[in-house]
């Protein structure tokens, strides 16, 4: 191996090193934006971590069954994949922190047979010593209209 692929194979390993850092950032320094785009993308996306989406539920409405839970998320995308349904993310918007309250709006897309439909769901989350948690076990399918 020459000077040149050595160097540029540290390179390329230094890239992915640093690009993988950001999926690692620790639920205390995350932002309600990025709370709940974490969270959301986890419930549309095969293979997600489920554990880190569970630390980012708040006490009051995290499940005492983990695993319950967790096969129950992998179920229903399985169930949504397998009836033509699929989701892509688009944003999160509209972050507004009052003291240890936040809220945002998550938009993302329901694609049901080649049909796009947009969503958004306003989130809201509260502030422990531990970072910010969503107040609730958001799912997908419906909106903030209940559509």
């Amino acid at each position: 191996m020459n000077r040149k692929q050595l160097i540029f194979g540290i390179l390329f390993i230094l890239v992915l090193i640093l690009s993988g850092c950001s999926s690692l950032t620790s639920p205390e320094s995350m932002s309600p934006s990025d709370v709940a785009e974490y969270y959301f993308e986890g419930l549309m996306y095969s293979g997600s971590n489920h554990q880190k989406m569970y630390d980012l539920l708040s006490p009051d409405v995290k499940p005492s069954d983990y695993d319950q839970w967790s096969d129950g998320i992998a179920g229903k995308l399985n169930a949504y994949y397998q009836g033509g349904v699929s989701f892509q993310f688009m944003s999160v918007e509209n972050e507004q922190i009052n003291d240890n309250k936040a809220t945002v709006l998550v938009k993302y897309k329901l694609i049901a047979r080649g049909h796009p439909i947009t969503k958004k769901v306003d989130v809201t989350l509260i502030k422990t010593d531990e970072g910010w948690k969503l107040t609730e076990k958001y799912s997908l399918g419906r909106d903030s209209n209940g559509i």
